[in-house]
């Protein structure tokens, strides 16, 4: 069986500041976008648009900012972030060396009423000289400065040339060595809780000098988050904490190399996993008790539990849990308590799921087996064939064969959200998303809709996706508990994307509608976007 991704969550997020391919556009340049990208609208239009909800997004700058739709409508959350400039100062631990020091804020999640935004403030410094090498790559962004030289080994032994200043994309190169200043050393890390309207202080939830601050989200009821933060090097704790107007302490609840939740929905409880190992799936599920902090029960205890995240059943009254049997393994329906009350269907690899909103359904994806695929295109890809299990009747229905890599439901339970991962050379020459006039990577992602009671699929957009919003989509199991690309009245969809030309490369925030009735639109440059549940 294909291992679980270990110990990748805190890496990833600590680091928000390594090699980017893009940049700001400068604030006195118009984007000239693809006509795809584009959506002519008369300001009369705009203005009698409905609106549902709003969207928080990370903007170019590393602020976070709420706006509607539309893009208007604009929230400042934040106004300090200097990721794109820094400033000078000495480096910790070192002698007459020059660092800057940045700072961003990342992973924005609203409170379930909306009424709040919880988000991550990171800052860190750079000093001294690192050398990279990487194998593998699938696309680089090459951005030649004044002193750019290229090195190249000949018969005659090592010659080197100067460049002129060029911008270029490389494709699959067999090595790539990159000499910078290494950043990502961290000066801090903490978390905020901020009124949505903007008219109220932050409130500091957690703080730390030390070690970094990951993944989070609310209880149903409001009151408390739960967030990921490194406790070592190589080990990471659960902790609770209020989101009052007065946080107190954060509590630490269970420890271990990664953990992932579920808040039940009285929000007193939550089933957690806990990793123990980075080089094995071993792992214990337990009951929290969010009130004394106390383990109710161990529902498994240290043993392969091939899934990422748990889930409660949107009533709470049965979770998600997978089980062995005579060498076999099955998606199994437990009690709240974790009890096992029937297996559903047997699985053959790591699996990710989600219920519906709305029904005692469940969506679920098994990670591809190379060895046993006939077809070698989709097995390398990655993902799976999405199922729609119904827990009552036990009718398992393939929606689609094509492997998924993350899905998201619409709020109303009817669609999902789906991201496919597909080669440039596989793509519609005539389908919006991508500017096809310069080079591209070697594989990009498809966004669709699908209608879970017709199996109907809308194919809607070719998209490179931005860095954390990639990180979200690997995840995506995880984060689909705690945030949504989907507007609440289920009509739109927002996603952050990489847009390249053969001058620039930019992250952008799209909009759109879920029934591609409308092309997509941008509503503003940055990283990250998530859209309010109500």
């Amino acid at each position: 069986m294909n291992r679980m991704r270990k110990g990748l969550l805190i890496a990833t997020i600590v680091l928000p500041f390594a090699v980017s391919a893009c940049t700001p556009a400068p604030s006195n340049v118009h984007i000239q976008l693809p006509q795809q990208y584009r959506l002519p609208q008369a300001n009369l239009v705009t203005t009698f648009e409905r609106r549902s909800g709003r969207i928080a997004l990370i903007d170019e700058n590393g602020n976070l900012v709420i706006m509607d739709q539309t893009g208007n409508g604009v929230v400042k959350i934040t106004k300090d972030a200097t990721a794109s400039a820094g400033s000078t100062g000495q480096a910790a631990g070192s002698v007459g060396a020059r660092s800057q020091v940045a700072t961003v804020y990342r992973w924005p999640v609203f409170s379930p009423d909306a009424s709040k935004i919880a988000f991550v403030e990171v800052m860190a410094e750079s000093s001294g000289a690192t050398r990279i090498i990487e194998y593998g790559a699938d696309m680089v962004m090459v951005q030649r400065g004044d002193s750019s030289v290229t090195i190249q080994q000949t018969e005659n032994g090592v010659s080197s040339q100067k460049l002129p200043n060029t911008t270029s994309r490389l494709s699959r190169p067999s090595r790539v060595i990159i000499e910078r200043d290494p950043t990502g050393n961290l000066v801090s890390n903490a978390i905020y809780t901020a009124r949505t309207d903007g008219k109220s202080p932050l409130q500091e939830v957690y703080a730390s000098q030390d070690f970094a601050v990951g993944y989070l989200d609310w209880s149903p009821d409001n009151s408390q988050i739960a967030f990921l933060a490194q406790t070592g090097d190589a080990e990471i704790a659960l902790h609770l904490a209020t989101a009052g107007d007065q946080p107190g302490q954060p509590r630490q609840v269970a420890t271990g190399v990664n953990a992932a939740w579920n808040w039940h929905p009285d929000g007193k409880t939550l089933v957690a996993k806990v990793d123990d190992s980075l080089t094995d799936n071993t792992a214990d599920l337990a009951l929290l008790d969010t009130q004394s902090d106390k383990t109710i029960s161990t529902i498994i205890k240290k043993s392969e539990i091939p899934f990422d995240s748990p889930a409660f059943s949107p009533d709470g009254n049965t979770m998600l849990v997978t089980v062995s049997e005579d060498s076999k393994q099955y998606l199994a329906l437990a009690d709240r308590q974790g009890s096992i009350l029937r297996n559903l269907v047997e699985i053959h690899g790591p699996v990710s799921f989600s219920w519906s909103p709305t029904s005692a359904k469940v969506a679920y994806i098994v990670q591809q087996q190379t060895s046993n695929a006939a077809d070698s295109s989709l097995a390398s890809a990655p993902g799976g064939a999405l199922h729609l299990l119904d827990i009552n009747t036990g009718l398992d229905t393939a929606l689609s064969q094509m492997p998924m890599l993350a899905f998201f439901w619409s709020p109303d339970g009817d669609r999902m959200a789906t991201f496919s991962a597909i080669p440039v050379s596989d793509m519609s020459k005539d389908f919006a998303g991508m500017d096809l006039t310069s080079a591209q990577p070697s594989s990009v992602l498809i966004l669709q809709t699908i209608d879970v009671g017709t199996k109907a699929f809308r194919q809607l957009f070719y998209l490179e996706p931005t860095r954390e919003f990639r990180l979200a989509l690997d995840h995506f199991d995880r984060f689909s508990r705690s945030i949504t690309i989907w507007s609440p009245d289920s009509r739109s969809l927002v996603f952050p994307v990489i847009f390249s030309n053969t001058t620039a490369s930019y992250n952008l925030i799209l909009e759109t509608e879920a029934t591609g009735s409308i092309e997509p639109r941008v509503i503003s440059q940055g990283t990250m976007a998530v859209w309010s549940p109500r």
